[in-house]
């Protein structure tokens, strides 16, 4: 049987009865996903508490002689009422957080299913604006054959470039003087290394 708020009010502390009454439809309806996790925490926290302590009084009025400080029926039953209505507030903030989890989720898929199209029209129509590039270019008569022999000349004599300045390089003592600079660094730097 569901705790009612009348007796959550005469159950709980002020604290205690702002996280029921949080757990209200009409309340539940406004947390975001980030107090939800909050609220279900302290519910957690709470349930376990008076779990626990309905527990300890049953084993306490239980035992053979009676102990002291053991709780009366009356308080065990007002404990386990308490254990029962955080249960259920805790019930409700999950089923409610699971529900507001599954929107997202669903909502994620369809935005996540609109990229997938939105890119798969982008590579339609560059497809089909290369293709109308290619048809151009064969109309216009041998300069589709030409074009790859352009970028060959044009790679054939930045690597000539490249193999003169090199030669010239090898050739004058710079090379060396290079060679022992870098090597005079790199030990410097090993010394620093070792401090």
């Amino acid at each position: 049987m569901a705790v009612s708020m009348s007796q959550a009010r005469r159950l709980c502390s002020a604290a205690e009865l702002r996280v029921v009454a949080a757990s209200r439809r009409a309340s539940l309806a406004a947390l975001t996903p980030a107090r939800l996790r909050q609220k279900i925490a302290v519910a957690r926290k709470l349930r376990d508490k008076w779990r626990d302590q309905a527990r300890r009084q049953r084993r306490a009025r239980q035992g053979t002689a009676r102990a002291r400080g053991a709780a009366s029926a009356a308080q065990e039953t007002r404990t386990r009422r308490k254990a029962q209505l955080f249960q259920e507030t805790l019930a409700r903030f999950e089923k409610r957080l699971a529900a507001v989890e599954k929107a997202a989720r669903l909502e994620a898929r369809k935005k996540a299913r609109a990229r997938k199209k939105t890119r798969a029209r982008k590579k339609t129509r560059a497809r089909k604006k290369a293709r109308a590039r290619k048809k151009t270019q064969a109309t216009a008569g041998g300069a589709l054959r030409e074009l790859p022999r352009a970028k060959a000349r044009e790679a054939a004599a930045a690597h000539a470039d490249a193999r003169r300045k090199s030669a010239r390089f090898e050739r004058t003592a710079q090379h060396r003087i290079q060679g022992h600079v870098s090597s005079r660094g790199r030990r410097h730097q090993a010394k620093r290394d070792k401090r």
